[in-house]
């Protein structure tokens, strides 16, 4: 992830290459789930979306499998589109 030379973090540019890495988690499951909601979304997410998403992936696995699960709901705003949108590909 780079950061534009005005330091703004709404400049912040986060690229496909290096959001698909962050989508490798430790579960095989969330690997695919993560990797397909990337690859079908990736170019109609403006660049506040990318850096939700990138924010979205450094929750730890076992929450984001609660959230997926319907077990508990995202704290966050972002994150419930992130996983409405997951669990509508699954």
């Amino acid at each position: 992830m780079t950061t534009s030379a005005s330091g703004n973090s709404s400049e912040t540019f986060v690229s496909r290459g290096y959001l698909q890495w962050r989508c490798r988690r430790g579960m095989k499951e969330l690997d695919v789930m993560l990797v397909r909601f990337l690859e079908q979304n990736f170019e109609q997410m403006d660049a506040r979306q990318r850096a939700n998403f990138n924010r979205f992936l450094d929750e730890p696995d076992t929450r984001i499998w609660q959230w997926l699960l319907g077990r508990e709901p995202p704290p966050v705003e972002a994150y419930r589109h992130f996983v409405e949108r997951i669990r509508t590909l699954s």
